[in-house]
């Protein structure tokens, strides 16, 4: 493990960034296993859990993918992003959702809205341009036919508000929050990971992404090389839909949302990866970053989840994966 993630150097970079932009933590998963290979500030990877922004875009196109059906949407079909998403009546903003959320008035409908990740929008967009480009609109218009269904749903396919179940000693991730009070807007929200109905743990979020990747269950994460693979949640989604995520984060790399990560490392073989930038509870203006990014090194497969108190998924979050994976 030192050898080949050499943990003082990682460590160092996890500190100078610390320094610049606040508390900021970072794990490495082996994604066919999920054994940890290198884990910083555990308060922050495994402890806390944090609204994670676009990073359950991914997540919640897998929900709509295979529960389209019972949710009213067709996956082959575009929605028109002009910047802002207006709820329709099933997803009406309530009193609530105006204290928890920015909603800004947009200038053409005179309504309040949800800004979308792009101000001026992403015009006809379909699920995989969705994924590469992070739509809002596209995930809460989909979301939004059916709130509470979709709610229910995305939890029980993905169950991200439960632990990660990891063998870590001492260090053990919070109960998550009831949101039994959910307004249908906050149900819808949960596909773009903004509001109180998603917080999770960075850990939990990698062990999600490396069964993504993987197309294996989610396997509970450990430490100590004596241990084996052990599938801790059931994870069943359609070949075709999976290459489908999978094309798109692999697109964000060189396209989409992650065109401008600098890695020099010539060890290292990325596959895909996300950005997100979730709201910083009791703030509706200031966001955390997170980057979850897949990538061959030295004949394995690794997943790396970062997160930034303080920055957002494509920028801080981004420049500390980067450093990161040249450090290694």
């Amino acid at each position: 493990m030192a050898e080949v993630f050499p943990e003082k150097e990682l460590d160092a970079v996890i500190a100078a960034i610390k320094a610049v932009h606040g508390n900021c933590a970072a794990l490495v998963l082996e994604s066919r296993s999920a054994r940890i290979v290198y884990l910083s500030n555990p308060e922050y990877s495994v402890m806390r859990r944090f609204s994670p922004g676009s990073l359950v875009k991914p997540l919640a196109a897998a929900v709509l993918l295979e529960h389209a059906g019972e949710l009213g949407v067709r996956p082959d079909e575009t929605v028109l992003c002009g910047g802002c998403f207006p709820p329709p009546a099933s997803a009406a903003f309530t009193g609530i959702d105006g204290r928890i959320f920015n909603l800004p008035m947009d200038e053409k409908t005179r309504s309040r809205c949800f800004r979308c990740s792009l101000k001026k929008g992403h015009g006809r967009i379909a699920l995989s341009e969705a994924i590469m480009r992070s739509c809002n609109v596209y995930f809460l218009t989909q979301a939004s036919r059916n709130p509470a269904l979709f709610y229910t749903l995305f939890m029980e396919f993905w169950r991200l508000n439960e632990p990660s179940g990891a063998l870590l000693g001492d260090m053990r991730e919070p109960p998550s929050r009831s949101s039994a009070e959910l307004s249908a807007f906050q149900a819808a929200a949960s596909a773009i990971g903004e509001g109180p109905a998603v917080r999770v743990s960075l850990l939990r979020m990698t062990q999600a992404y490396a069964a993504l990747f993987e197309g294996t269950p989610q396997l509970r994460p450990y430490r100590d090389s004596a241990e084996a693979a052990a599938a801790q949640y059931p994870l069943s989604i359609r070949p075709a839909h999976r290459k489908l995520i999978l094309t798109a984060l692999s697109r964000a790399l060189y396209e989409g949302t992650l065109k401008g990560l600098a890695v020099k490392n010539g060890r290292v073989r990325l596959l895909g990866g996300k950005t997100g930038s979730g709201t910083r509870e009791g703030g509706r203006y200031a966001t955390h970053g997170w980057n979850i990014l897949h990538f061959e090194y030295r004949g394995g497969r690794y997943v790396l989840g970062v997160f930034v108190e303080r920055g957002r998924g494509a920028v801080e979050a981004a420049e500390l994966s980067a450093r990161l994976i040249d450090a290694m």
